[in-house]
C-alpha cells in the first residue's frame, strides 16, 4: 500500500507461480514445510522514492491430508452384530459410518461401533458400509473407504418322519437340509446305512439290538458352513415284531351250505397288540378279528 506498487515474496523454500514478484502468486510448499505443518512468508516492498522499504509476514498453516481405513471385509452369521474397525489419520479428527440400514452401537460416529445388519441386509446376504473422514476446522477434503460384510444364513436340519417298520424291513430315511447347509450326516443308529450316513435318503438296516429294543433314534446334523452354528434334528422310528399268525374254526367239517366261525389266536412277541386283520376266503374276505364265512 502507500507509495509502493511492487514487492517480493521470500522466506519459503517452495515455489511461487508465476514468480515471487507477483503479489498474487500461488505458493506450493516443499515436503519439509508440509511435514512441519507451516511456513512463514515475507513480502518486502520495493523502494519507492525516499520512503523506506517495508516488510510484512504471513504464516501458512498446512493441514495434513486426511486418511481413512474402514478395516477389513468381514463375515457374520445372520442375527449377530459385527465389530467394526475403522481408523482415521492425517488431518481427520473423526469418521462417520454410512451405507447400512442396520443399527450402529453406540452410534455411527464411533469408528469401532458394533453394527447389526437389518433384516433386508440379512436376506441379501451382504451389506457394504462406507467410512468417511471429517475435518470440520481444516481445509482438506473428506476421504472415504468401503468394507463389505458377508452374512451367512442359518442352516436348518429336518430329520423327516420315516414310517414305522416290522422286523426284517429296512427304514427309508428322508432328511432335508436348508438355509446355508448343503449337506448333513446321520448318527444315532448302529446299523447299516445304504449308501452311507451322508445320504439324506439312505436306507437303514437296524441291528438285532435295535430290533429287540423296538425302536431306533436317528440324529441329522448339518455340516459346518461359514460362521453359523450347525443345526440338528432327530426322529425315532418304531420297530414292531412280526406276529405269529394262528387261528381256529368252530366246525371244520359239514355239508353245504356250511358257515364257519373263525377265531384268531395270533400272537406277537412282547405282547404288542394286533390292530388290523385281513382274512381271505377265496372270493370273499373280512377285516374283523373273528369273522364268520359261509361255504
Amino acid at each position: 500500500g502507500g507509495s509502493a506498487t511492487t514487492g517480493t515474496w521470500s522466506g519459503g523454500a517452495g515455489t511461487f507461480n508465476p514468480n515471487n514478484k507477483t503479489l498474487t502468486a500461488t505458493y506450493t510448499p516443499t515436503a519439509a514445510e508440509t511435514a512441519a505443518g507451516s511456513v512463514v512468508l515475507t513480502l518486502t516492498t520495493d523502494p519507492a522514492g525516499k520512503c523506506p522499504v517495508t516488510q510484512v509476514t504471513m504464516t501458512i498453516f498446512i493441514n495434513p491430508v486426511a486418511t481413512i481405513d474402514a478395516g477389513p471385509d468381514q463375515k457374520a452369521c445372520v442375527g449377530t452384530a459385527v465389530q467394526l474397525a475403522g481408523i482415521v489419520g492425517g488431518g481427520a479428527t473423526k469418521g462417520t459410518w454410512s451405507g447400512g440400514t442396520g443399527t450402529y452401537s453406540p452410534n455411527s460416529n464411533t469408528a469401532t461401533a458394533l453394527y447389526t445388519p437389518s433384516a433386508a441386509e440379512a436376506l441379501a446376504k451382504k451389506v457394504v458400509l462406507t467410512f468417511t473422514s471429517e475435518d470440520p476446522t481444516g481445509p482438506c477434503p473428506a476421504v472415504f473407504d468401503e468394507m463389505t460384510i458377508l452374512i451367512d444364513q442359518l442352516p436348518v436340519a429336518n430329520a423327516g418322519k420315516p414310517a414305522a417298520i416290522c422286523d426284517g424291513a429296512t427304514i427309508q430315511l428322508n432328511g432335508t437340509v436348508t438355509g446355508a447347509a448343503s449337506s448333513g450326516t446321520w448318527s444315532g443308529g448302529l446299523g447299516k446305512y445304504d449308501k452311507n450316513n451322508q445320504d439324506l435318503n439312505a436306507k437303514y438296516t437296524p441291528t438285532p439290538a435295535e430290533i429287540a429294543a423296538g425302536k431306533v433314534t436317528f440324529i441329522l446334523i448339518t455340516d459346518k458352513t461359514g460362521l453359523c452354528p450347525v443345526d440338528t434334528d432327530q426322529v425315532t422310528v418304531p420297530i414292531y415284531p412280526n406276529p405269529v399268525v394262528k387261528f381256529a374254526v368252530d366246525t371244520p367239517k359239514a355239508c353245504p351250505d356250511h358257515c364257519v366261525h373263525f377265531v384268531d389266536s395270533s400272537t406277537v412277541t412282547g405282547g404288542t397288540n394286533i390292530t388290523k386283520w385281513a382274512w381271505s376266503f377265496g372270493k370273499d374276505g373280512a377285516d374283523t378279528k373273528n369273522p364268520t364265512a359261509c361255504f
